[in-house]
């Protein structure tokens, strides 16, 4: 018997978690990685808008089914000798899945992450990856949340692989350490009742269909940023968000779809011979967020 109800919004970098000390109950964000060179590209830049939802829908036993999706307009731009470059893509992704409620403040959730990584145009088996997630969470103390895991998708390279680990400590006062690496995580300072700031750390390999010019290829992305991080609650559930930083060791190319390798395993490729047709390598990050929070605590 469904004991309530709730419409949940939340960012995920892409990925859930319910365990941290608050849920982002709507977000957006904004997110612009200009001009990146390399010796076959010039001025590369990405700028994204992103909006993700999530629909819980809690149990009496304290489990919840979930549904959701994310959405994002990714645009890439660059210039070469012989091209001006500047496409706009919507990879989007459904969530399907189911959060167990285990004996000792613990709990397991299950998810599939169906997925459309493409400009959505003549629409064909190349556009569709499919993607499953599980984590496992439990508490050895009041101030220490463990999480284990792993995630995979079908990406266009082949297949992709991520184990999850995450210890999340909410022993001091004024100090926040969660999220779930390598996907992300934050190291906050509470500076207030209107001011955090910190770091965070975010990335995920990702693919995209590409169907200009460049036809039968496919974007890498390869995000590794590191970003200092200003917080303003303009109410106690409203709050902005700027980030800005650089990434690190990041990379984005551009493959032929035959191009593949045997498998990755978080950053690491096995089997990997591919030579990319367009590179481009680090560069800075800005975003810009605007939260809806509800806080857990």
């Amino acid at each position: 018997m469904v004991k309530k109800l709730i419409i949940i919004y939340v960012i995920l970098c892409p990925l859930i978690s319910l365990c941290q000390e608050h849920i982002d109950l709507f977000s957006t964000h904004y997110k612009l990685v200009p001009t990146a060179n390399s010796a076959n590209t010039k001025n590369l830049t990405e700028r994204s808008f992103t909006i993700n939802a999530l629909l819980p829908i809690q149990r009496e036993n304290g489990d919840a089914f979930i549904t959701g999706f994310s959405l994002e307009q990714a645009t890439i731009s660059f210039d070469n000798d012989s091209t001006n470059f500047e496409e706009s893509y919507l990879p989007t992704r459904l969530q399907l899945g189911y959060q167990f409620s285990l004996p000792n403040n613990s709990s397991l959730m299950v998810m599939a992450l169906p997925k459309i990584s493409s400009n959505w145009k003549s629409l064909n088996e190349k556009h569709f990856q499919f993607g499953v997630y599980a984590l496992y969470s439990f508490k050895p103390n009041p101030d220490w949340k463990v999480k284990l895991g792993g995630y995979y998708n079908s990406e266009l390279f082949g297949p992709f692989f991520v184990p999850l680990i995450s210890a999340e400590y909410y022993g001091f006062e004024n100090w926040l350490f969660y999220g779930t690496i390598p996907v992300n995580y934050n190291i906050m300072y509470i500076a207030g009742e209107k001011w955090r700031f910190g770091f965070r750390y975010q990335g995920l390999v990702n693919t995209i269909y590409n169907q200009t010019q460049f036809q039968n290829t496919y974007w890498e992305r390869k995000p590794q940023e590191a970003l200092g991080v200003i917080e303003y609650y303009l109410q106690p559930n409203m709050v902005l968000r700027g980030m800005a930083g650089h990434t690190v060791l990041r990379s984005i190319d551009l493959y032929g779809q035959n191009q593949g390798v045997d498998a990755r395993v978080s950053a690491v490729g096995i089997g990997d011979n591919r030579e990319s047709l367009l590179t481009a390598k680090d560069a800075p990050v800005f975003q810009l967020s605007f939260i809806y929070r509800y806080n857990l605590k």
